[in-house]
């Protein structure tokens, strides 16, 4: 058995540990636990069962933390679903089956979803970004780097402290297509001001050719195209006055009238 902080071997037999409270788990009560001499002393003075004062370890709490998160994100999943579900009855031509997403209800692929949001969550992807021909590779991400500098600066947000990437590969025989920007925020609120402030950012000529948007996963994408398709077929049967808004992070159909 191993001590969750700082992973050294720990003996059972030895009373050089304590067992966190939340998780089972051990870690060594005194380099290790974070805990007072006083509280040591009290914890050790009585059995488990007995005292009333328990340990929790920062592994374990920090996890319960996200608990409300997750919930949260787990609903906004259920939603999109049923969203989807709601399409397919639609429209025939989508197919769930074909698409994947009935697979999507089953707890790994939740959990992949989840874990993947929260990767991408202080992301923006910026489109429309000129690569500079004939330069070197460290002499791109030089102008990158100052392109981020002043965009950011435009957009009121805090520069990354991470570098910016290019996604996908450099085509040398396409050189006009321009390969999208991701570049990582400081917080999840710096992506929400940066999002507020695209519109003032259009008012500033050496803008007006980019488009920036939040870093989507494969399945956020998936539900966009198919809700726009839904819009496409609605407008072909006559509908009018249709546009597509994102509400709680879901696109949603509604009435540009409104």
């Amino acid at each position: 058995m191993r001590c969750i902080k700082c992973k050294s071997e720990i003996n059972p037999e030895s009373n050089t540990f304590i067992k966190c409270d939340g998780c089972d788990k051990l870690i060594h009560i005194v380099k290790c636990s974070d805990l007072t001499t006083q509280e040591i002393k009290f914890l050790e003075s009585k059995p488990t069962s007995k005292r009333r004062m328990k340990y929790i370890c920062l592994e374990y709490e920090q996890g319960v933390h996200q608990i409300p998160k997750l919930i949260s994100i787990i609903s906004d999943l259920q939603v999109e679903i049923e969203k989807l579900k709601s399409l397919h009855v639609n429209d025939a031509k989508i197919n769930t089956s074909s698409t994947g997403f009935s697979s999507l209800v089953n707890t790994e692929k939740i959990i992949q979803e989840l874990s993947d949001r929260s990767k991408r969550e202080c992301n923006l992807i910026i489109y429309k970004v000129q690569e500079i021909n004939g330069v070197t590779k460290q002499q791109q991400i030089a102008e990158d780097l100052n392109l981020v500098h002043e965009l950011t600066s435009d957009l009121q947000v805090k520069e990354p402290t991470i570098p910016p990437t290019r996604l996908g590969k450099f085509d040398a025989s396409n050189q006009s297509r321009a390969r999208p920007i991701r570049i990582k925020l400081n917080s999840v609120d710096d992506v929400f001001t940066a999002i507020g402030n695209v519109k003032k950012l259009r008012a500033l000529n050496k803008w007006t050719n980019i488009n920036i948007s939040r870093d989507r996963t494969p399945m956020q994408i998936k539900l966009f195209h198919s809700v726009k398709d839904e819009l496409k077929r609605r407008t072909d049967n006559g509908e009018k006055n249709l546009k597509i808004l994102y509400r709680g992070g879901i696109p949603t159909i509604v009435s540009s009238e409104n």
